[in-house]
């Protein structure tokens, strides 16, 4: 069985990698992080790091800055997926 089948809420993560770390952090220290799988996403990805319609999206004001294209978030939003900040 493979990690993620392990974990039930998993975490499209658009964030600095300062930010990834910290957020990693904090969940390992809320005691969850066997609940949680985080993995960090790259905008227009052809290598599978885009995040899944499943998937929430975690992102902070800092690193929407750096991510181009905006598309690919727009539409998530659009269609119902969740979209939150990391703060």
């Amino acid at each position: 069985m493979n990690l993620f089948n392990k974990r039930k809420w998993s975490l499209a993560a658009y964030l600095l990698p300062e930010e990834q770390a910290a957020f990693v952090d904090e969940i390992k220290k809320a005691g969850v992080w066997e609940d949680v799988y985080v993995h960090p996403c790259i905008p227009a990805d052809t290598n599978g790091s885009s995040p899944k319609s499943h998937e929430t999206l975690v992102m902070s004001r800092k690193s929407a800055h750096h991510l181009q294209p905006y598309e690919e978030i727009l539409n998530a939003h659009l269609n119902g997926q969740r979209v939150v900040d990391v703060n």
